[in-house]
């Protein structure tokens, strides 16, 4: 890890939003964040060089969010600036290590907002500072749970049992949303809505066991890179599902900060992205996945410095992190065929 340049750019950040000027979600402080996790400190600098013009500055602000009406304001873009200055105040009170597990509890139903983007940026952020506590890791905390909020989104509530984990004998069983009543061709949030057309599909959830959060987390990453190595075949395949297995390294980065029942919790709804991902996009059920040859760690993580797009960034350390702790090749199976299909910048 090299963090030595992060609080520099996380300056740089201040005055933007949590969307680029496509509309699409900013990664940027996600990006930098992976890269410094990936000791490449130096190319993150030249990464936000490239690509800072793509974001839109943060909306102006309106009103503040008064604490007991918080729920009102989730899911509304135009308040992120609102929302950062409560959550500054928040964590200027309590500490941001209360303020996160406050909030990752109270808004982990929503683990898919803005295709689990929310999630992932506060994951990003809580790692930042666990290496140090600054004002610029701070201040990026708050606009990382501010980002979740503007974006906040439910598919269906998950009431996970205790027991052996089965998320993988669930996904292998899981029917397929009907090709009849897919419309995949925009964001994959309006994708996953889709979902509520097959209610089925999404009580699968109510099946699934967790015995050991943190472990089974693991277990967890394991089917998202399954999911990632059988579904993706297009550069859109790609990126779809490079989000079962960030959002699952953010999770891992949260429960530290979690009780246990709060940890059961995130882990229910990180698997139910991983499974409604799977039923919206898939062609075909879940199959075995045997990785050929694969390139070393070290490998892959030039590979992902030199490619330069975010999500092939971002998605080569969330899997060099679960291949450090679980020895698995899968992952490095799945970051080096996500470098193959995404485009390059």
């Amino acid at each position: 890890m090299n963090y030595s340049n992060h609080d520099e750019l996380l300056d740089r950040m201040k005055p933007y939003g949590c969307v680029l000027k496509s509309y699409l979600s900013n990664h940027t402080p996600m990006v930098v964040e992976a890269l410094a996790a990936m000791d490449a400190a130096d190319e993150a600098i030249e990464w936000f060089d490239k690509n800072e013009d793509t974001i839109l500055p943060k909306p102006p602000s309106q009103a503040p969010i008064q604490a007991e009406q918080w729920r009102d304001h989730l899911g509304d873009h135009s308040r992120f600036s609102d929302w950062v200055d409560f959550f500054h105040a928040e964590i200027s009170e309590n500490g941001w290590q209360l303020c996160t597990q406050r909030w990752v509890a109270r808004l982990s139903e929503g683990f898919i907002s803005a295709a689990c983007h929310g999630v992932i940026r506060v994951g990003h952020a809580v790692r930042a500072l666990t290496v140090a506590e600054t004002e610029a890791r701070l201040r990026e905390l708050s606009y990382a749970l501010a980002s979740w909020c503007v974006s906040y989104l439910t598919v269906a509530d998950v009431e996970s049992q205790q027991g052996p984990f089965n998320g993988e004998s669930l996904i292998r069983n899981l029917p397929l949303l009907d090709s009849s009543l897919r419309e995949n061709d925009g964001s994959i949030t309006r994708a996953i809505e889709q979902l509520h057309h097959a209610p089925r599909i999404l009580s699968t959830c109510n099946e699934l066991s967790i015995e050991h959060p943190t472990q089974d987390l693991l277990a967890i990453a394991k089917v998202a890179a399954g999911v990632f190595l059988n579904n993706a075949k297009t550069p859109l395949g790609a990126i779809v599902f490079t989000h079962g297995i960030t959002g699952t390294a953010a999770s891992l980065h949260l429960t530290s900060l979690l009780t246990e029942d709060e940890q059961r919790t995130i882990a229910a709804y990180t698997f139910q992205a991983i499974l409604a991902l799977h039923a919206v996009y898939a062609e075909k059920p879940l199959v075995d996945y045997q990785p050929d040859k694969v390139p070393t760690p070290e490998a892959s993580r030039d590979a992902a410095i030199s490619h330069g797009d975010d999500h092939a960034i971002k998605l080569t350390e969330a899997c060099l992190l679960f291949y450090r702790l679980t020895d698995d090749e899968i992952f490095l199976a799945a970051a080096d065929l996500g470098r193959d299909l995404i485009p390059t910048t």
